[in-house]
Order: structure tokens, then C-alpha cells, then sequence
């Protein structure tokens, strides 16, 4: 049996199905669509859970990276400090007497034999010993 629906002005046959038939095939097709619409809300949220992760892990990265980038400046810093204090020892180094005046200074020292020195006192205790031989003589 044909039923002759107005479309457009034209009549044109819609097909009848049997009614048992397409009421198992529409319960089918809705227990699949149903199951689809619940792996499809699963995914959302293992998507969500995924992403919320991502950025959770995507913050402390950045935080790591951050301190990681304190942690090199400061290293950076200490080692122009270490540098700088190189340098200044090496200066310094260089004001230092090296081993040749040290052996100068040394023969000199050999040389005017300062334990042989006298000090004050005892050059007055000489002088006033001839002055007295001097004037007990007269």
C-alpha cells in the first residue's frame, strides 16, 4: 500500500515499513546511540582530567624553570664575584717580591752583617768611656 503525499505540488509515494521491524531496529539503533553518548561523555572526561593534569603539570614546570633560572643567575653572580676576587689575588700577586729580590735583599743583608750593629746606648756608653779616659788623662 502506497500513500501519496503533496510535496510541492506533486504527489510522491512514501514507502511504508513493517511497524515490528523498525521498532526493534529504532531500539537497537537507540541502545547504540546511548552507549556511543556514554564512551563519547567518558572521553570528555578523561579529556578534561587530561587537560586539567597537563595544566597542573604545565604550572610547576614553569615554576621549576623559574627557580632553575634564579638558581643559574646567582651561580652566574658567584662566579663573577670568584673572578673578580682571582684577579685582585693576582695583582696582588704580582706587588709581591719574587725570589731573585729576596736573594738581592739577602746578599745585601749578608753584606753590612747587621748583628754587628750597635744600638744607642751602647754608643753612648762607648763615648762617654773614652771621655772619661780623655779627661782622667789631663
Amino acid at each position: 500500500m502506497v500513500d501519496l503525499n503533496v510535496s510541492f505540488g506533486k504527489k510522491q509515494p512514501v514507502p511504508q515499513m513493517p511497524v515490528p521491524n523498525a521498532v526493534g531496529e529504532v531500539r537497537d539503533l537507540s541502545s547504540r546511540v546511548r552507549t556511543l553518548e556514554d564512551t563519547l561523555a567518558n572521553i570528555r572526561k578523561k579529556i578534561q582530567i587530561t587537560d586539567s593534569n597537563l595544566i597542573t603539570r604545565s604550572k610547576q614546570l614553569d615554576t621549576e624553570i623559574k627557580a632553575t633560572y634564579a638558581d643559574i643567575k646567582e651561580i652566574k653572580q658567584e662566579i663573577l664575584d670568584i673572578r673578580d676576587k682571582v684577579a685582585m689575588m693576582l695583582k696582588e700577586l704580582k706587588l709581591r717580591a719574587t725570589s731573585d729580590d729576596v736573594k738581592v735583599l739577602q746578599k745585601y743583608i749578608d753584606m753590612w752583617d747587621p748583628i754587628k750593629f750597635v744600638t744607642k746606648n751602647d754608643v753612648d756608653a762607648i763615648v762617654e768611656d773614652k771621655v772619661r779616659q780623655i779627661v782622667g788623662k789631663k
